[in-house]
């Protein structure tokens, strides 16, 4: 029975030891085809068409926010947005589809970006955005 419960101790020590090498590090990182690392911070593509963004020196939101392209995953439940501003605040845990006028409405109404920057960023996706958004802590 010690030398069972010894074998399974050592297992362990070892689990545990080597569990750090297999860790993605900064050297796999740049071989990943999904990791985007841009002037603002990292972000990880997701197989599902979800990209998450981790943004530096800005001070966390409590809201989660999740984009699809139109182009590539389409969500048949969705609401079609028709004005940005008052439809956003109604919208918390549901799929909304963006059409790339309504999307660059979006950006430069409802969030901080200057209106040609947002609408650079829409032009990027002429057939629309699927968008949710949940808001979470507080």
């Amino acid at each position: 029975m010690k030398k069972i419960l010894g074998l399974a101790v050592a297992f362990m020590v070892v689990a545990v030891l080597a569990t750090p090498v297999f860790a993605i590090g900064p050297d796999n990182a740049v071989k990943n085809p999904n990791i985007v690392i841009e002037d603002y911070g990292p972000a990880l593509r997701l197989k599902n068409g979800l990209t998450n963004e981790w943004v530096q020196g800005v001070v966390p939101l409590p809201n989660h926010h999740m984009m699809k392209d139109a182009a590539n995953f389409q969500i048949n439940n969705a609401f079609v947005v028709t004005d940005p501003v008052s439809q956003y605040y109604q919208l918390e845990n549901k799929w909304a589809y963006y059409d790339q006028e309504m999307f660059a409405q979006l950006l430069y109404k409802v969030f901080p970006f200057p209106e040609p920057f947002a609408r650079m960023i829409a032009a990027m996706f002429p057939e629309g955005m699927y968008f949710r958004w949940v808001e979470v802590g507080q």
